[in-house]
């Protein structure tokens, strides 16, 4: 029920959105995309209350009565949103989210076990949900600045429900949400078609949510699975937008509006995935362009996804002096700013252990020698072995195909799908570029070439087809069983189980401030808010006033 209540919350955010924006006369959008806006909204609106306040005890009964107040003082508009939506929204294909909800929802309930939780994950949410955005929090505890916008939806789903709900259902509300979004691209009677890339791209697409939802982090405030979701709804949405810029094929402002809303919030989730957003931005616009959309309207999608990005960075202007952190791109001499050698040393830190785990940042950077062990390290990672194997057999077939005669036609215009998605790889691989902060990347990468043997219209291409979906479907399922097993074997608990405590120890700074340090690890946990690692504690660490909202500084070092 919690997982249906977000789902509800978002559409409501959304369609209100439209009624008053006027990006609804952009063109129809079904539910599931309505609702996405409304993620997009809802983010934004959890990250500008954070800048002025902690998101407990009030901003969600804040934001849900103004939507309806704002959706009653203008009921046509918010009405005739919802009625469009019902008439596009293919209820039977949605019918798909009936599995993946009740997996979602079990997984929930599992043990909050994933990686990095303890370490700064939990106290993040725990920080912008008692005290919002806090100046200068990054000097605390780096990672504490890592500005993700899940930390904020989190902290807003902690209203009225708890910080735990909060953070154990923020995964799985988003990838329920991308998972109803790729059900729309899902038709029965497409299979039947002599065209059916935009069945097999869907289902291609499902498949991988599918495993987000099975995944271990689900049940925990780790940004890696609902930044791998949000991307794949970019690849989803980049899709339709090519698949609508031919030039018998109507395209429209909604298809931006999709793209770029998605792209925005992407990068929010993780800066991995900025490279992919950036570029689908690009490339989306240049096809409106191409298709000579009105001038207006593509300033009026940009608007939004600038409106939603403008309180993320200042979110990261206010924790850590950097809209970008690690980077130091951007940053602004606050009082509270991270020192630049700060900032430096998280992200070369990040940048090192992403190539090489357990060497230090002076080993690694600045040479090339860790090319050839991360290479052998990453070919034995499933979310590289998978996708290289897709990838391979798409490209085969591809090169197969153009052999016989006469070879398929496949206008040019398909190629365009590899450009984010090549983009986005080449981002990750020159900043960190370890498996996990591009696992949808490069899977959407991988499908991008296994479609285009599938984007022509003869009789091959739809026999094809099918078997390439059954293919999918049985590596599908072999992963379901996997993580199916892992369910049925966990135990379950609401709100869920939360790693062990590690023990505390306290020393002062020399403000006098206590600074809380895990005693024999590295994970600080959630017991103490002001706590970071043994590694990351800086003596010169003061308050900026009389409380923790005031925020954290560096002090000058003494003489």
């Amino acid at each position: 029920m919690l997982l249906v209540f977000f789902q509800v919350e978002f559409l409501l955010v959304g369609a209100t959105f439209l009624a008053y924006s006027g990006t609804g006369r952009l063109g129809p959008l079904n539910l599931f995309d309505q609702a996405f806006l409304g993620y997009g909204v809802v983010t934004g609106f959890a990250q500008a209350w954070s800048i002025f306040h902690g998101l407990r005890p009030i901003s969600n009964y804040f934001l849900l009565g103004g939507t309806l107040i704002l959706a009653i003082i203008k009921w046509r508009g918010f009405v005739d949103s919802l009625r469009l939506g019902v008439g596009i929204t293919l209820f039977r294909s949605a019918l798909v989210l009936a599995p993946i909800g009740l997996a979602s929802a079990y997984n929930a309930l599992t043990a909050d076990y994933c990686y990095d939780d303890a370490l700064y994950h939990l106290l993040s949410v725990r920080w912008i949900a008692e005290y919002g955005s806090v100046p200068g929090l990054a000097n605390l505890h780096g990672r504490l600045g890592f500005n993700s916008s899940l930390v904020a939806l989190a902290g807003i789903f902690s209203v009225p429900f708890g910080v735990h709900i909060g953070r154990e259902f923020v995964n799985g509300a988003t990838t329920l949400l991308v998972a109803g979004v790729l059900s729309q691209g899902l038709r029965v009677e497409n299979w039947r078609d002599l065209n059916a890339s935009r069945n097999l791209y869907a289902f291609g697409l499902l498949i991988f949510v599918v495993t987000l939802v099975l995944s271990p982090c689900l049940s925990s405030p780790q940004p890696d699975v609902s930044a791998a979701a949000v991307a794949i709804a970019v690849a989803w949405y980049f899709f339709a937008a090519v698949n609508f810029s031919g030039g018998g094929d109507q395209f429209g402002a909604n298809q931006l509006l999709l793209c770029v809303s998605a792209s925005v919030a992407a990068l929010e989730l993780k800066l991995s995935y900025i490279g992919l957003g950036a570029a689908t931005i690009l490339v989306v616009v240049s096809i409106a362009v191409r298709r000579r959309l009105p001038f207006r309207q593509i300033c009026l999608c940009l608007l939004f996804g600038l409106i939603i990005l403008v309180p993320w960075i200042c979110c990261g202007y206010i924790t850590s002096g950097c809209p970008f952190f690690p980077s130091d791109f951007g940053r602004l001499n606050f009082d509270w700013a991270v020192p630049r050698q700060l900032v430096s040393f998280e992200r070369d830190a990040a940048f090192a252990w992403a190539r090489a785990p357990g060497l230090s940042p002076m080993e690694v950077l600045g040479n090339w020698k860790w090319l050839t062990p991360w290479s052998a390290r990453i070919l034995g990672d499933p979310s590289v072995v998978k996708p290289l194997l897709a990838g391979a057999f798409g490209l085969l077939l591809l090169l197969s195909r153009l052999l016989v005669r006469p070879p398929p036609l496949i206008e040019r215009r398909w190629f365009v799908l590899l450009v984010p998605s090549s983009i986005g790889l080449l981002f990750w691989f020159l900043t960190a570029p370890d498996p996990r902060f591009a696992q949808a990347t490069l899977w959407v990468f991988a499908l991008n070439l296994l479609l285009l043997p599938f984007c022509g219209t003869d009789a091959w291409t739809r026999r094809l087809s099918i078997f390439c979906t059954f293919a999918l479907a049985v590596a599908a399922l072999f992963d379901a069983g996997v993580g199916c097993e892992r369910l049925m074997r966990e135990k379950k608990k609401l709100p869920n189980f939360v790693q062990r405590q590690d023990e505390l120890t306290a020393r002062s700074a020399d403000s006098g401030l206590t600074v809380w340090i895990p005693k024999n690890t590295n994970t600080p946990g959630d017991a103490q808010l002001i706590a970071t690692p043994p590694d990351r504690f800086n003596s010169r660490l003061e308050l900026r006033g009389s409380n923790l909202r005031d925020g954290f500084r560096i002090g000058s070092p003494r003489s």
